[in-house]
């Protein structure tokens, strides 16, 4: 009967050890994963150090309180406009679509005519053109 020896070789396996280094921005030090906001991004933009520098891992839009996604859709007084970033980084509402505004909110086309009360007097064919982001309007009955 053959006769095996199993001869067991240790392998010592070097492990270096490197410690987290913590990010510091204007004299504030943050440590190494902890999740922050910079009084200069405002309350929807949040970083996170990672080993003495820091990246971003929430981006969204602040309007009034509240923070909003990129991408959402908000419509205020005609106009409506996206959450996107622009080529430069910077993260904010760009107007997507301006109508015009009429009476009791209602929200028109350029071109469309429609009734609008201005100075006391109600113009019953109202129309507007748009012009960057200016709506500029015609009064007429």
């Amino acid at each position: 009967m053959a006769s095996w020896q199993f001869i067991l070789v240790g392998v010592l396996a070097a492990v270096a050890l490197t410690s987290a280094v913590d990010c510091e921005y204007e004299g504030k030090t943050f440590a190494d994963g902890s999740k922050f906001k910079l009084p200069t991004s405002g309350n929807c933009i949040e970083y996170t150090c990672t080993n003495g520098g820091f990246k971003t891992t929430k981006k969204e839009c602040e309007q009034g309180s509240s923070c909003f996604p990129l991408g959402h859709e908000s419509v205020n007084n005609c106009y409506t406009t996206v959450c996107q970033q622009n080529d430069d980084g910077r993260i904010g509402f760009i107007n997507k679509e301006i109508k015009c505004s009429g009476d009791e909110g209602k929200c028109f086309s350029p071109g469309e005519e429609f009734t609008k009360t201005y100075q006391g007097t109600v113009y019953s064919k109202t129309t507007c053109t748009v012009e960057g982001n200016d709506v500029n309007y015609a009064f007429r009955n």
